[in-house]
């Protein structure tokens, strides 16, 4: 079933409107940066290291205190930004919709900006992580068993090749064809009732989609180094000041 526009009421497109600025302004909000600033005498976490907002680079270049409140804090935010759409859709008083099928692209369009607002915050110049915890987060809420086969990609690929970047270019990759997979040979063709229509499977995943392209061009320098044979492992010293 495609999203039929005329089960919209104008106070819809005004929620919908309020809902993804607020996952936008969600996702804005970067750990990474205000944590090692806080705890790290003032450190912008983008001029070290390898220069990322993310967990890895906050590791290796602050520590583990700064570390895990970035992991908490981009975590969360993804969920809270999806559990704060599911309260507006399904017990607010000002919006109509109640379709499942339109509840999970919605929750899909306001996870994509609660991801654009982590890979792009308005409050830190637009310079922002690579939104894996972030886009995980958002995933666990919308589909937990689409977020299990991902970790689980996720974890493999780092046992295997021990590079944090691989392994989360791996998932991202992963994410739209799990989505599909489960959807089409557990939902649609449950007992052959087909509970979901087949465009939802193909649309939904083709949100994922997006999500999973927008991870691997946040990545694309660490690509480069893969195909390189530069990429640092985990517990492999750094020798070169661009890895």
């Amino acid at each position: 079933m495609l999203i039929e526009l005329n089960l919209l009421s104008l106070t819809d497109f005004f929620y919908l409107i309020l809902i993804m600025i607020i996952s936008y302004l969600l996702g804005s909000v970067s750990f990474s940066i205000i944590s090692t600033k806080i705890l790290s005498n003032n450190l912008d976490i983008r001029n070290v290291g390898s220069g990322n907002a993310g967990l890895t680079n906050v590791l290796r270049s602050a520590g583990k205190l700064p570390a895990i409140i970035t992991f908490l804090g981009d975590f969360l935010k993804g969920i809270i930004a999806i559990a704060l759409t599911y309260l507006i859709l399904k017990n607010g008083k000002f919006i109509s919709i109640k379709n499942f099928e339109i509840i999970y692209y919605i929750a899909c369009v306001s996870g994509l900006f609660c991801l654009i607002g982590h890979l792009y915050p308005c409050f830190f110049n637009f310079k922002g992580g690579k939104g894996v915890l972030t886009s995980s987060a958002i995933v666990l809420m919308i589909n937990w068993r689409v977020f299990l086969c991902i970790v689980l990609v996720f974890i493999i690929v780092l046992v295997i090749f021990k590079i944090v970047s691989l392994a989360s270019i791996s998932a991202a990759i992963s994410l739209p064809v799990t989505n599909f997979v489960i959807l089409l040979f557990d939902d649609y063709n449950l007992s052959n009732k087909h509970y979901i229509s087949f465009n939802f499977v193909i649309i939904s995943s083709l949100l994922f989609l997006i999500y999973s392209l927008m991870v691997i061009y946040a990545h694309r320098t660490n690509i480069k180094r893969i195909i390189l044979g530069t990429e640092r492992k985990i517990g492999q010293e750094r020798n070169n000041k661009n890895l």
